[in-house]
């Protein structure tokens, strides 16, 4: 997307919430500018590296009986940053119980780990969930009450080829489980069928929280590709211990047929408040490449001067096994704004 067409698409969206205050809009920054010293790389000890996205849409643009759920985002190409569509769904209500759905999405397994995400940015431009693709489907659903609902999902994309999803959800104020079924014809690495059976599911009380995700692969004997399965699994829990301290504790593993055949990271983390818009996060990560392993020390500190806004400054130490360590220093930003429930004057 040029200049001229990115201009004019930002005019019209802002245009639009300028003119109507209640449009659910919403966007986001987030940054991670990061220097690091590693006398490893001769001649080039010092390097400067960033990464950046952004993110905005509306999340729930209702119409009659149709709902909109849009997103655009940057994608980062070096100094660049192409406009790509995130997500488009289009929900019609043709009664209490069935929904009809048509859009495209980000389809992938095991989201929105704190460990994946701290500080922003940390692992890369955007977390690459297991067997991650693009999904653009027509979706029927069928709630059984106000709590469950089952979904079938028909679509695919030119690499994966057809594919179907049936699956269920229940959610609760304290508990949510979802459980799916989906057959791919075309595994995004072996080029095979593959059945991909998966779980998710959280729970949440005053003094700790937990949450798991999981999917095995099963893939057939096709041509050159012998039948064998992978896994992935994925957690992490957080406890009160004292007033105002939490301790976290993370864990992620996956198995391939293919280098790193296996690969696992354990994080240990504690996050203090210092004052109400101050907070101190040390933690300690070490993370498994069949025989490599590296470890990571990290102190973390975040200020949020606004809600939905947080600085972040931090310090990192990492090495590998019998190797000289890395030093690295870094600011991460992660801003946001939501229109949805906001008042809105001129």
């Amino acid at each position: 997307m040029n200049k001229a067409r990115f201009l004019l698409l930002a005019s019209l969206l802002v245009s639009s919430v300028l003119t109507a205050g209640s449009l659910p809009f919403y966007a986001e920054w987030q940054s991670l500018n990061s220097m690091y010293y590693d006398s490893i790389q001769s001649g080039k000890e010092l390097s400067w590296d960033e990464l950046y996205r952004a993110e905005f849409g509306f999340k729930n643009l209702r119409y009659n009986r149709m709902n909109l759920y849009l997103a655009l985002a940057t994608e980062q190409f070096f100094d660049e940053s192409h406009i790509k569509l995130k997500t488009l769904i289009l929900d019609a209500d043709f009664s209490p119980s069935w929904i009809l759905s048509a859009g495209s999405r980000e389809h992938g397994y095991g989201t929105d780990f704190a460990m994946d995400n701290l500080p922003v940015l940390m692992r890369g431009y955007d977390s690459y969930n297991y067997q991650m693709m693009r999904l653009n489907s027509l979706g029927i659903r069928y709630n059984l009450d106000s709590d469950s609902h089952i979904k079938l999902d028909l679509g695919g994309n030119t690499h994966n080829q057809p594919c179907g999803m049936i699956s269920y959800n229940r959610q609760s104020h304290s508990w949510n489980l979802a459980l799916s079924e989906e057959i791919r014809t075309m595994d995004s690495h072996w080029r095979t069928p593959v059945s991909l059976t998966s779980f998710s599911g959280a729970l949440a009380s005053p003094n700790l929280a937990f949450k798991a995700s999981g999917a095995l692969a099963i893939l057939p004997g096709w041509d050159s590709t012998k039948a064998h399965h992978e896994l992935y699994l994925q957690a992490e829990t957080s406890a009160k211990v004292a007033e105002n301290t939490l301790l976290d504790l993370g864990a992620a593993y996956t198995k391939h047929e293919y280098a790193p055949f296996e690969s696992s990271r354990y994080q240990l983390r504690l996050q203090r408040p210092v004052s109400e818009k101050i907070e101190l996060i040390p933690l300690c990560q070490l993370s498994t490449m069949d025989s490599e392993e590296l470890w990571q020390y990290r102190l973390l500190g975040t200020i949020k001067p606004l809600p939905h806004s947080q600085i972040g400054l931090y310090y990192d130490y990492s090495h590998f096994t019998n190797s000289k360590g890395r030093h690295s220093i870094g600011m991460s930003l992660s801003f946001g704004l939501d229109l949805s429930d906001a008042d809105i004057g001129m």
